[in-house]
């Protein structure tokens, strides 16, 4: 006989906050950078690392060391793209403890929420963009002095690649049907190089003033027109590539169905894919929608999150006994959207207690259940009356 039965866990998703440099190619990626030998979730770390991490500090030990590592750990994964952020010093245990020695946060400043983050290094961007500065030397500064403060972009890469994969930057959206033809968006795996980053930068940015239009009603025709000042892009670029994405391929009849791919290579690009995007996702009657917006955040930001696992109870839980959340671990550009999420709600997404849907709550510290349904369920199961709660679903 199958029993079904449902339990609800709090958890704590946190970034992974770590000290990072440039690296402007493979040779000058350290021994202990995450991905290239070791990842925060496996169960093994390599005997090298272990030795730099006790030598940290100790002088020419510990420059013995980092050159026995080189040789005997495996060189960055091939796919890498430079210049790319890598951790700076070698870390102090993994993950959710992963600490860094204290010297090493001197001068760093304290922590900082994600999205503060990311409009500080859109700002820097944007900066660049204006003044036609193809090196990004505002954002690169920005990027070393708040990537810290806020987290890696991806904190469980293994060999390259983590558990987010290909769901980082854009979700699967399938393809969107034009007037002329038919456009299949591409998404992008999250990284720590430069490009990446930018991007990132550019998708919370997007989203972040899209939630400003949706709480004053924009439509969007209006809000799409006024995204290239807002973002320090050159007009005439960006009608170019608006050309190009409605029509692909010049000389095609009118009427006839294409299918393309849109990778973006450029920042337009990518805010014209945003703009799609919006129009999927976020807006009802032509004007932008603070419900839809914040229900595909809210969505977006918990594909981000990942939890180290498997589980086992140690101990029956007892009535009244509060247990703490589990860590989870949580890319800053997802932590950013679900924190942009919760700024167009009037209250707090929750998570129901009893039935495990999401729910927006006035009062938040007091609020458990999504419905008086699924409240009573929950009286009557603390009574004794019912056992075993049943899902929505069923």
């Amino acid at each position: 006989m199958l029993v079904r039965f449902s339990v609800s866990l709090s958890i704590s998703p946190q970034p992974l906050r770590a000290p990072v440099r440039w690296a402007a190619g493979p040779e000058e990626v350290p021994p202990w950078e995450l991905g290239r030998s070791w990842s925060v979730f496996s169960p093994d770390y390599p005997e090298a690392l272990r030795k730099l991490e006790l030598l940290h500090g100790a002088g020419a030990a510990f420059q013995a060391a980092q050159e026995e590592a080189e040789r005997v750990l495996p060189p960055p994964p091939r796919g890498w793209a430079y210049p790319r952020l890598v951790l700076a010093e070698p870390p102090a245990g993994r993950f959710p403890t992963a600490l860094w020695h204290q010297a090493v946060w001197v001068g760093i400043g304290k922590p900082m929420r994600p999205l503060a983050g990311f409009r500080r290094l859109r700002r820097a961007l944007t900066e660049d963009f204006r003044h036609g500065a193809q090196e990004l030397p505002r954002t690169r500064k920005a990027l070393l002095e708040v990537v810290p403060r806020i987290g890696l972009l991806d904190p469980f890469r293994q060999g390259g690649e983590g558990p987010v994969g290909e769901e980082g930057l854009l979700p699967d959206l399938g393809s969107v049907r034009k007037a002329v033809g038919r456009v299949s968006f591409g998404s992008a795996p999250l990284r720590e190089d430069l490009w990446t980053w930018v991007q990132a930068i550019l998708a919370v940015g997007f989203w972040d003033l899209a939630a400003e239009g949706a709480r004053a009603r924009v439509k969007l025709e209006d809000f799409t027109r006024a995204l290239p000042e807002a973002f320090g892009l050159g007009e005439e670029r960006w009608r170019w590539e608006q050309e190009m994405l409605n029509h692909p391929f010049p000389g095609t009849p009118e009427g006839a169905e294409v299918l393309y791919s849109v990778a973006p290579s450029s920042p337009e690009g990518l805010l014209l894919r945003e703009v799609h995007h919006l129009a999927l996702k976020g807006v009802r009657n032509g004007v932008l929608s603070p419900t839809r917006i914040r229900a595909r955040l809210w969505e977006w930001g918990l594909k981000g999150l990942h939890m180290p696992g498997p589980f086992r109870l140690a101990a029956v839980p007892q009535e009244g006994v509060k247990v703490g959340p589990l860590p989870a671990l949580a890319s800053s550009f997802h932590l950013a959207l679900l924190q942009l999420a919760e700024t167009l709600g009037e209250g707090r997404a929750l998570v129901c207690e009893w039935c495990g849907a999401t729910f927006t709550a006035q009062r938040p510290g007091r609020a458990r259940y999504c419905s008086d349904a699924c409240r009573l369920q929950a009286h009557r199961s603390r009574k004794g009356r019912l056992q075993i709660p049943l899902s929505k679903a069923d």
